[in-house]
């Protein structure tokens, strides 16, 4: 069975690594969820409360230790405390980053799909808005979905947006229907400079 903590040799013993330093700017996971997999790596080393509670700090980078730091004594006097209140401090923060990154995200179809696109709009927004309802946050995402395609063209965005989709399922649908339009206006548009240019080179 894969195991998310590494092993590794010290002398003579063998333990469990931890897992990947947390930073909130690159990490792939949320800190509740990297939390999961530090007491899994801790409980494979059978460390107590007050090894979790030393080594912890150790594997926090940027942010996280900047808020973990900011912490009274009483706030991480346990691992409960430490989880519940850090978590709290880290989650402001990325509320504020998932809402700017909402705002600048844009489609890249060179390296993701459609609905690649789509999931990690509605992931910027769940971040952003964790107090609002998928009903409340879709008008939300519905937008920054849109919006971002821009990304692919701004007639593609334009196009989506003119044809008024009522949720994001239509949007979805008329940007894969755009998309898949063998009569592609950037084709089109490639192949009329292209006879241009013929007509050009035949008249020197």
């Amino acid at each position: 069975v894969a195991t998310p903590c590494s092993t590794k040799m010290d002398g003579n013993n063998i333990y469990f690594a931890l897992p990947e330093p947390f930073d909130p700017s690159t990490a792939t996971l949320d800190f509740e969820q990297w939390v999961k997999k530090f007491k899994a790596c801790s409980l494979a080393n059978q460390w107590q409360e007050a090894d979790q509670l030393r080594h912890l700090p150790t594997l926090l980078r940027g942010d996280a230790w900047i808020q973990y730091d900011d912490l009274n004594d009483d706030q991480k006097d346990t691992m409960d405390h430490l989880v519940e209140n850090l978590s709290r401090k880290l989650n402001m923060a990325t509320q504020f980053q998932c809402a700017e990154k909402l705002y600048q995200r844009t489609f890249d179809p060179r390296v993701e799909s459609l609905l690649t696109y789509l999931n990690d709009v509605k992931r910027l927004a769940r971040h952003a808005y964790p107090d609002m309802n998928e009903q409340q946050t879709g008008p939300i995402v519905l937008t920054a979905f849109i919006r971002g395609l821009r990304g692919h063209s701004a007639s593609l965005a334009r196009k989506v947006r003119n044809s008024n989709p009522a949720n994001l399922e239509q949007a979805l649908e008329k940007a894969q229907f755009i998309l898949s339009d063998p009569f592609d206006e950037r084709l089109v548009t490639s192949l009329m400079n292209k006879e241009m240019m013929c007509w050009l080179w035949r008249k020197t």
